[in-house]
């Protein structure tokens, strides 16, 4: 029987509250606002069992498929849903649509078979008892890839799983107790890593309201009570990230990185700097130099090297910049990403 994922709207609503009474340094940037405004309205109209197939909730950080067609998403959307209404269109687009989404299946296949091809062997080694589940939220990006699993799993999880390989590669972490992420999306990265991790490892999450609200949900439905919300720790003046000796995941909202305590072990953020604008980001580097021992490690990826037209968003050169305490080495893997490693 697949697990479930519940829904939390007391979290939602305190999450939400909290937000409007913190600094704009904690609020979404330019970038990220529409998506949030979209998706805090959409979590409370739609399943959250259906957030990977859903992209009013999930476009932008999970891996949805299709063409968002509800007319609730934007203007752009609410023309279509009018021409949609018109006789012989609607059932032309929906005929695209699905051939879309029968491409969108077919590539994230291929990509699958060419992270097996790439890592396959490497991947296996790292996660000897196989992948966890991957395919909760009604994911449908899925390949098969049998040197790693005997059932098809999410692409984005292969793509995360191949990820850890090559960091590990290059920024090892020798002892992992604690891991601290921010924009961690719906928490796939984190899930992986607690996968097989030593039985006292402390994961601290840290998002906005509506990512770090869909985290918690859908990492309560694979961990339980491991699993500690913003309702938890939201009185809380000082939260403590050392390893207290057992398996904890801690969500939090981006106000309460100001206050964490202790050191951090491995530090990974990917693509959201790119999001945020630079003073936000400096705002971050500020707060995890508090955090930061000798030998803490970093991973950091970067998908934007230019302005954006519409928000400001913080470049490679300003994220380095904002972490200057630490000796950062900068590998571009492909043309897309650039990664950071310290």
């Amino acid at each position: 029987m697949p697990k479930k994922i519940k829904a939390d709207f007391e979290l939602l609503d305190a999450l939400e509250h909290d937000s409007k009474n913190v600094a704009d340094i904690y609020r979404p940037g330019p970038y990220w606002q529409p998506y949030e405004t979209r998706m805090l309205r959409a979590l409370r109209e739609h399943d959250i069992n259906s957030f990977r197939n859903n992209p009013l909730i999930g476009k932008g950080f999970a891996d949805t498929i299709g063409i968002p067609f509800d007319k609730n998403f934007n203007w752009k959307a609410r023309v279509l849903h009018v021409l949609f209404q018109l006789p012989g269109i609607g059932s032309h687009i929906t005929q695209l649509r699905e051939q879309n989404i029968n491409a969108y299946k077919q590539v994230s296949n291929l990509n699958g078979k060419l992270i097996e091809a790439r890592n396959g062997e490497a991947i296996a080694s790292r996660f000897p008892n196989g992948l966890p589940e991957t395919t909760i939220g009604s994911a449908r990006s899925l390949a098969a890839v049998p040197s790693i699993s005997d059932v098809e799993v999410a692409t984005l999880y292969l793509t995360m799983a191949e990820r850890i390989v090559e960091w590990e590669a290059v920024a090892p972490c020798k002892s992992l107790r604690n891991y601290l992420e921010i924009g961690g999306g719906f928490g796939a990265f984190a899930h992986l890593l607690a996968h097989g991790a030593p039985s006292n490892l402390t994961i601290v999450l840290v998002d906005i309201p509506s990512t770090i609200y869909v985290a918690t949900q859908y990492l309560k439905a694979h961990f339980g009570g491991a699993v500690k919300s913003y309702l938890e720790t939201r009185h809380m003046t000082d939260i403590d990230i050392s390893s207290d000796g057992s398996f904890r995941i801690l969500c939090l909202a981006p106000w309460q990185i100001e206050t964490l305590s202790g050191k951090i072990d491995l530090f990974h953020n990917s693509s959201s700097f790119s999001e945020m604008t630079p003073e936000i980001v400096q705002n971050y580097a500020k707060k995890l130099q508090k955090l930061h021992k000798e030998d803490s490690r970093y991973w950091i990826q970067l998908n934007k090297f230019q302005l954006n037209e519409n928000a400001r968003v913080c470049l490679p050169d300003e994220v380095i910049k904002a972490f200057d305490y630490l000796d950062l080495t900068s590998v571009q893997p492909d043309a897309a990403t650039i990664r950071l490693f310290a």
